[in-house]
């Protein structure tokens, strides 16, 4: 982990509902596996500070050495970052978390993702498809509620990756949630590992497909969180397997084995 200053290099507009920002790293962010985590410090306006927030690392690139984020612009800090220039200044702390990690042997993975989820299994398709002669077949399933929620679409073709899309107003893909499309392909092209981010009710839903036919299935919550360091304890979730008390996001996250957390009632 690292704390700098990063340079903005780039911020555009991928969609009505979205931003990419490209920002300066050194070797140490260039480090991170697919569904770790930076938080970003950016000041407010009038020279009030936001709390830093978090965001999942989208791509890296050694040349020259930047990281990029995915960001949906939603409230005050948002709409300001989506408003900031090349050249402008942000405090980044990072890798944070435990990534997702390939088990052993598996041969076809199963990568679903939803809304603004989609980044890390962006980022762990891209991972996946340059282990050499793996063998690793993937299929993708992206979902959202309208066809700006469906993004890097590229990203996993450009891996030779099945793509399976479905938004809850039918304007991309088929009409409904990806879940109702994920059920039927577990059942009769069953995997060897799913991996998944995105809202919780998608993930528990998720998580109760691959757990019910014995699938190993690994999940990257995505929340709030005020330090990413453990501290704030803002980002608590149940222990699952029976186990009492709490995992949190930020340091024993954000991808948890599916059965380590309890994801009941989690919205």
């Amino acid at each position: 982990m690292i704390r700098y200053t990063a340079k903005v290099l780039e911020n555009q507009r991928e969609n009505s509902r979205c931003m990419r920002m490209v920002l300066s790293c050194p070797e140490e962010i260039l480090s991170a596996v697919p569904g770790q985590f930076v938080m970003l410090s950016v000041p407010g306006k009038d020279g009030r500070p936001f709390l830093p927030r978090p965001f999942s690392i989208y791509r890296t690139s050694s040349s020259p050495g930047s990281f990029e984020i995915l960001y949906r612009v939603v409230g005050p800090g948002t709409r300001l970052m989506a408003g900031f220039p090349a050249e402008d200044l942000v405090g980044v702390t990072g890798p944070l978390g435990n990534g997702f990690s390939l088990y052993k042997g598996v041969k076809k993975c199963f990568l679903v993702a939803g809304g603004i989820g989609v980044p890390p299994i962006a980022f762990l398709a891209r991972t996946i498809s340059k282990i050499p002669d793996s063998g690793i077949k993937c299929s993708v399933f992206l979902g959202g509620a309208t066809s700006d929620d469906i993004l890097c679409k590229n990203d996993f073709l450009s891996c030779g990756m099945d793509l399976h899309i479905a938004t809850e107003d039918g304007s991309k893909g088929a009409q409904g949630l990806i879940t109702e499309i994920l059920e039927p392909e577990i059942a009769k092209n069953r995997p060897d590992a799913v991996f998944a981010c995105g809202p919780m009710p998608m993930l528990n839903a998720v998580g109760k497909m691959a757990n019910a036919r014995g699938i190993p299935c690994q999940v990257s919550i995505e929340t709030v969180m005020a330090c990413g360091l453990g501290a704030c304890m803002g980002c608590a979730v149940r222990a699952g397997n029976g186990r009492h008390g709490y995992r949190h996001v930020c340091k024993d996250g954000p991808v948890f084995e599916y059965n380590a957390i309890d994801l009941t009632g989690t919205v």
